[in-house]
């Protein structure tokens, strides 16, 4: 009898739902021109309409490293979970139907993962096309383990179709969780509490096609107060009971994150703004006082509540020259 061939060190999960077949088939074409050449591709159709799945067929028919998976239509946390429990290489990467891998993507994040030994999330460097240049910007700035820890509760640093990863330790955070949330940027911050290492390879290794159908622009799980509701359940736990709490900001993003701290029975000191038409007012029972004259002494703990990478990092450097450490007396969120 012929001894069945062992299983490829790497599995793509690529669910698949209603997206448009230009870009689902270029997005397979990627997958199949790898430079890497042992993966097998979980083709995890989410209900898919014919035309899909017919070029999936496709596909799988020309090259057998493509493996069509047909379920009913679950969502896709329900869709990725089952992709996780089918894998059987060591390594797992994602990818989405609307994007496009270059050439060498697997090959360089698996040299990459191939040394880790810890719990590991290897991403790369992304283009976005269709718009979003400084997110774009603000991505290509964190490349490294500590500007990803530093940026966590901003939003993900390493988008979700660039992840490679273990299956067994994504499983063992519990894998996506349902619900009104991102799936995404959830399970990123349980490996933010779990102590995990974060690696990017270089490159822009994949392109992000920006559109108006795409989900994280139509689905209520991916907007603004869905992220920070997620954010507070993974921050709350740091906040020392008793120590005071200051903000650091101004506008839409200050007045949401004073709303979560007093809605769960923190007390806000003092709203620092850096805008001087705000001084004096005060906003939910809190005044605000300004940011450049303010001394900066070691005690309350700063959210900084900032929109731009330029104005975190400038209130970064005037926090650190007052012998504040991130992490233990301010942190930056969104």
């Amino acid at each position: 009898m012929p001894v069945p061939a062992p299983p490829p060190p790497l599995q793509v999960l690529l669910p698949f739902h209603r997206d448009s077949p230009p870009l689902f088939r270029r997005a397979l074409e990627s997958v199949a021109g790898q430079t890497y050449p042992h993966w097998e591709c979980l083709l995890l159709a989410d209900g898919a309409g014919p035309d899909l799945l017919a070029m999936a067929r496709a596909f799988a028919a020309r090259d057998p490293r493509f493996r069509l998976v047909e379920r009913g239509h679950r969502g896709l946390v329900a869709a990725l979970n089952e992709g996780l429990r089918l894998a059987t290489a060591p390594f797992v990467a994602r990818m989405d139907a609307d994007d496009t891998a270059a050439p060498e993507r697997l090959e360089r994040q698996m040299r990459l993962a191939e040394t880790t030994t810890s719990p590991a999330l290897i991403g790369c460097g992304v283009r976005i096309a269709g718009g979003m240049k400084r997110f774009e910007r603000w991505l290509a700035s964190v490349d490294t383990h500590a500007r990803v820890l530093r940026e966590a509760f901003v939003d993900c640093p390493l988008p979700h179709p660039t992840w490679l990863a273990r299956p067994g330790d994504l499983l063992s955070l519990g894998g996506y969780r349902p619900g009104d949330l991102p799936e995404d940027y959830d399970l990123f911050l349980r490996m933010v509490a779990r102590g995990w290492t974060f690696q990017k390879a270089e490159g822009d290794l994949l392109t992000l096609t920006h559109h108006p159908a795409r989900l994280t622009m139509t689905d209520p799980r991916y907007r603004p107060r869905a992220f920070r509701r997620v954010k507070w359940e993974h921050l709350a736990p740091r906040l020392a009971a008793g120590r005071a709490i200051n903000i650091i900001g101004g506008g839409a993003t200050a007045r949401a994150w004073l709303a979560l701290l007093q809605d769960d029975g923190f007390k806000v000191d003092k709203i620092l703004d850096i805008r001087p038409t705000r001084i004096g007012k005060v906003i939910r029972g809190v005044r605000v006082e300004e940011y450049s004259t303010h001394p900066f002494t070691p005690g309350p703990f700063h959210l900084v509540a900032l929109p731009r990478l330029e104005q975190r990092d400038e209130v970064r450097g005037r926090l650190a020259s007052r012998g504040l450490e991130e992490f233990r007396d301010f942190l930056c969120v969104t």
